[in-house]
């Protein structure tokens, strides 16, 4: 009983701690703003509708959850004549969270509500530039994944077996969302089949079904794009199109970004690694340990290796922050699904709040200058994106984009400056003209 009072002191100090985290990085969202695929996806809603959705799922972009919140919210936008980027977030962002409380109240886990804040919470924080959750395209697909798998990290800590519909649903999802959700999937489902068997066990007939799934979409993108030495962005590496190069860098990757937090010391991301477990360790765990528990942690660090091994093999180099972003989100939830898998419920539940505490403290001490400093642009980005719509919707054949700042948590990329015509616009430059109607652009800085 002594230890009563700090505990409850300790759990409130950590709700407050996640719940400043998440008012944080939430007041970045006004800063989002489309790329050039979100001018281009909204033309081909526009001209092909439905079919064009379609299209894309079953060739280019095999992601049936994705593609369909993407083109969901892109023609909302295109209605209402402006991007909604705040409110597309807030959604999806929201629907993370309830999804995951209502994991976490349906497998009986305690303080379902604050387990998923920290989710998030944490997650945020290990990203440097946070691309995955503030891109609205990137979002529409990564976020759903990244829920989709967290979710089922926490079935997992209850006991996965006994909710065997429950994780086909949300395997499904995180395979339908994005092609690392497809191959940690592919890896998980694959494993169950073989150990647990199709004819004696009811949860190893359930994982056919997701299997399937994640394997339309691999083998959509053996078929449609993997290996068309089109998108190999580095040459001079010697790893685009060649696989045991790429395997054996996708291994030395693999070690070193789990073990190193993006922008913290690699003393610092050993001590924040270690706080993290000891507070997955803390929660009670209501069932008896299973192997379903080291499937999918080793599912998970699998699905990880495989998009470095490919990224590397695809692109000569390791491509796009939001790749990262999942990466270090899902070294977490392995963290968090070992944590139920390895024992203990501490008597001292203050222990492990306040490893949380320190590890979040840890983190936002890192982060907040970026934070920080993207706080103090958000008038100017505003402004910046309602002058280029407006520029957009005006009468004539040009309009003026206006280029926001370069962020560090949001808005990490550049686009080159100057002027443009259709006929010989970038592609990213043409889908915005289309978008607008227009026949030149010119792009400036403020």
């Amino acid at each position: 009983m002594r230890f009563a009072v700090p505990q409850k002191i300790l759990f409130l100090f950590a709700w407050l701690s996640v719940l400043l985290v998440i008012a944080l990085y939430a007041g970045l969202m006004p800063l989002a703003r489309w790329q050039g695929d979100e001018y281009g996806y909204g033309v081909m809603l526009r001209e092909q509708g439905l079919a064009g959705v379609l299209g894309r799922i079953t060739s280019w972009s095999p992601r049936p959850v994705g593609e369909l919140v993407s083109a969901s919210y892109l023609w909302l936008a295109d209605g209402h004549g402006t991007p909604l980027v705040a409110a597309f977030l807030f959604v999806v962002w929201g629907s993370a969270l309830a999804l995951l409380w209502w994991v976490g109240k349906v497998t009986h886990q305690e303080k379902a509500g604050f387990v998923a804040c920290v989710l998030l919470a944490v997650s945020l924080l290990l990203c440097g530039q946070a691309e995955m959750f503030y891109w609205p395209m990137g979002a529409a697909s990564y976020v759903p994944c990244w829920t989709a798998l967290a979710s089922a990290s926490l079935v997992h800590r209850a006991d996965a077996t006994r909710h065997r519909w429950l994780m086909v649903f949300l395997l499904v999802v995180a395979a339908w969302s994005q092609e690392a959700g497809a191959l940690t999937v592919l890896l998980y489902t694959g494993a169950c089949v073989i150990l647990y068997g199709v004819r004696r066990s009811h949860y190893g007939r359930a994982m056919c079904l997701p299997f399937l799934a994640a394997m339309f979409v691999v083998l959509t993108n053996i078929t449609h794009r993997l290996g068309t030495k089109t998108e190999i962005f580095d040459p001079s590496s010697g790893l685009g199109g060649r696989w045991v190069p790429s395997l054996l860098k996708g291994g030395r990757s693999l070690l070193i970004e789990s073990l190193h937090i993006p922008g913290l010391p690699f003393v610092a991301s050993l001590v924040v690694i270690a706080l993290l477990l000891v507070f997955a360790m803390g929660q009670k765990r209501l069932f008896p340990r299973n192997r379903a528990c080291w499937l999918w942690s080793g599912a998970l660090l699998g699905g990880a290796y495989s998009t470095l091994v490919l990224g590397y093999y695809e692109f000569g180099t390791l491509c796009c922050t939001r790749h990262h972003n999942l990466r270090e989100a899902t070294y977490f939830l392995v963290l968090v699904t070992l944590g139920g898998a390895v024992a203990a419920s501490f008597e001292r539940r203050a222990v492990a709040y306040g490893a949380l505490v320190a590890a979040l403290a840890c983190l936002l001490a890192y982060r907040l200058p970026d934070i920080r400093a993207d706080w103090q642009m958000r008038q100017q980005i505003i402004a910046d994106r309602a002058d280029t719509w407006q520029s957009g919707h005006a009468p004539g054949s040009a309009m003026t984009l206006y280029m926001p700042p370069t962020g560090h948590i949001t808005n990490s990329d550049c686009l080159m400056t100057g002027e443009f015509d259709l006929k010989t616009a970038p592609w990213w430059v043409e889908g915005i003209l289309h978008y607008f109607h227009k026949q030149h652009l010119t792009l400036v800085w403020r």
